[in-house]
């Protein structure tokens, strides 16, 4: 009974796969701190979608229903079957981290990758759905950061700016070798924040 002394602010999510239930629970109390319920804040192809929609930089993508189609696709990218030149990522379009993430170098790579990904649980389902198609990017070269933001009605603070260092290692592609603090007043860092920021008001986020 105490708890219902005070009253609810808002909803957060600890991890990735609950973040619908959060935007369904905040919805359901009402809570002027909800953002609606947007799948594409979950859904890695419809994300980018929507930033492309809002003007933002993004990568080429398709999704693809068969390992034909992912190698088919991959070469349209400019991968060479012989490995050299260009590369292209493939992976499912729900997931967290760099969990079933593969570098293809050739369109026969990307057959195995897309392979080895379909069929698999759908990340964050509840009603424990397969996934049915990967997701294929063109790989976008240079240096990675992640930006902690606070939100607070449509405003956007970078609270930190973390720098990864991912490299090759154990046959796996990408491999977190450390993770840096950064600047994120000035040069790369003040553009990885803005670029952050619009992506947020691109996808409806204004609180959290």
């Amino acid at each position: 009974a105490a708890f219902f002394a005070f009253a609810m602010a808002g909803v957060l999510c600890e991890s990735d796969s609950g973040l619908a239930a959060a935007e369904e629970l905040a919805e359901a109390l009402g809570l002027d701190t909800a953002d609606g319920v947007r799948e594409d804040r979950r859904d890695k192809y419809r994300m980018n979608v929507a930033m492309e929609a809002a003007g933002l930089a993004t990568v080429r993508q398709r999704l693809c229903g068969s390992a034909r189609e992912a190698a088919d696709f991959c070469a349209e990218l400019g991968v060479a079957a012989d490995g050299g030149g260009e590369t292209c990522v493939v992976k499912p379009y729900r997931g967290v981290a760099s969990g079933d993430v593969f570098l293809a170098r050739s369109p026969e790579e990307a057959a195995r990758a897309a392979e080895k990904i379909l069929g698999t649980a759908l990340f964050g389902s509840p009603t424990g759905e397969r996934v049915t198609e990967v997701l294929v990017q063109e790989f976008a070269r240079g240096t990675e950061y992640a930006v902690d933001v606070v939100s607070r009605d449509g405003r956007h603070k970078a609270a930190a700016l973390w720098r990864y260092d991912k490299r090759p290692a154990n046959g796996a592609p990408f491999v977190y070798h450390a993770t840096v603090l950064d600047d994120a007043s000035a040069g790369d860092g003040r553009a990885a924040a803005n670029y952050a920021a619009a992506a947020l008001n691109a996808l409806g986020v204004r609180w959290g």
